[in-house]
């Protein structure tokens, strides 16, 4: 529980003013650490531009977790600016970077936390919301959170498991 209230704290807490996208990024990075992922390790990437095609158009997630053995995409993160509600739009976009990466699992970073599935067993036109974690202390959504997107602790069964459930 004790990670999920340091993500309370940095992510939430800490944060009093509306801060755009780009300033709210090198917390969400600390966030990333604090969950064990670390850029240097080469855990993953912020801002990576893959080109689609030979068209000048391009995708530009915010972060890109992978694995540092075999550098395979393990899920993508999008992140808005903390103090405005996330929005369908929102969601949409994550849900195209994982369609385009064919990647289960993504998360929207927001005001809250929302975890997004789009695997086999998704029939729907874009990803479906399975979580909405609000940046409270001692909340056991949050507590799961941290359990499944931990590096030490990550385990694509285990993420499967949980969509299942949902």
């Amino acid at each position: 529980m004790e990670n999920w209230n340091k993500l309370c704290y940095y992510l939430s807490e800490k944060i009093t003013t509306d801060i755009p996208e780009i300033e709210f990024e090198p917390i969400v990075e600390k966030g990333l650490e604090i969950l064990g992922w670390n850029e240097y390790s080469g855990d993953f990437e912020i801002r990576p531009n893959y080109q689609l095609g030979s068209t000048k158009n391009s995708l530009k997630p915010d972060f890109v977790v992978k694995s540092n053995k075999t550098t395979e995409k393990l899920f993508v993160i999008e992140i808005k600016r903390p103090k405005v509600q996330l929005s369908t739009q929102n969601q949409t976009q994550l849900s195209t970077y994982m369609r385009q990466f064919k990647l289960e699992f993504g998360i929207l970073i927001g005001p809250q936390i929302q975890i997004f599935y789009d695997g086999e067993l998704n029939k729907n036109e874009n990803a479906i919301l399975l979580e909405n974690i609000e940046f409270k202390r001692e909340n056991e959504k949050g507590k799961q959170f941290i359990e499944l997107f931990s590096k030490d602790k990550f385990d694509k069964t285990k993420l499967i498991e949980f969509a299942k459930k949902s």
